[in-house]
């Protein structure tokens, strides 16, 4: 048995990728792209990958979501004030087409001259047309035959019904496990990224 770990990003899935890596002592393993789960078969796969059609081998996905706006509020946090935070890289594991990365990272280049102004131009770009591919990822796994869908919050508010979700759906016991609400960052979005989340991802 395979475990699939899938969201579009910033809606829990490290936490319970790590859970049932720890619960089960199976090798977890991040994976950009869907066509290489079958050289990973027995393990706790990590991915942000569409779903593309149903693999020969056994498997039980998860599928983390939150509201789109809360995710793209994370990301925008986090690009803005963690300089740890690889907004790149973040894209590249999103899948998303290399002509859309380069204009948003350039856009974005300069230091820190005019970075809120620059951020805003860039994600606006992205959330137009839903470049993120959000909705085709969300889409996908919910087509899925054996993936169970969690809700971020679910995760917090309703902890112990859906740690039992879960566990049912995988068939193997999972541990309790330590999560905290996330203080939204959806206030602090321009108000033009909010109307561009609610215009492209009614």
């Amino acid at each position: 048995m395979t475990f699939i770990i899938a969201s579009i990003g910033r809606s829990g899935s490290t936490l319970v990728w790590d859970l049932i890596g720890q619960s089960t002592g199976r090798p977890q393993i991040f994976l950009k792209d869907f066509d290489q789960f079958a050289l990973h078969q027995g393990k706790v796969i990590k991915t942000h990958d569409r779903f593309l059609s149903e693999p020969e081998f056994e498997y039980r996905a998860i599928f983390l979501h939150d509201e789109i706006v809360n995710v793209i509020a994370s990301l925008f946090h986090r690009h803005l004030t963690d300089k740890n935070f690889q907004m790149n890289v973040h894209l590249v594991n999103l899948n998303i087409r290399y002509l859309h990365r380069q204009v948003f990272r350039y856009i974005t280049q300069g230091g820190r001259h005019f970075h809120h102004l620059r951020a805003t131009l860039a994600f606006g770009y992205l959330i137009i047309g839903d470049k993120f591919l959000f909705k085709q990822n969300s889409a996908s796994w919910q087509g899925a035959r054996q993936c169970l869908t969690v809700h971020y919050h679910d995760l917090i508010s309703q902890k112990e019904r859906t740690l039992q979700a879960m566990s049912a759906h995988l068939g193997v016991p999972l541990k309790d496990f330590p999560v905290r609400a996330r203080e939204s960052q959806t206030q602090r979005l321009p108000w033009i990224i909010r109307m561009l989340v609610q215009f492209n991802y009614k």
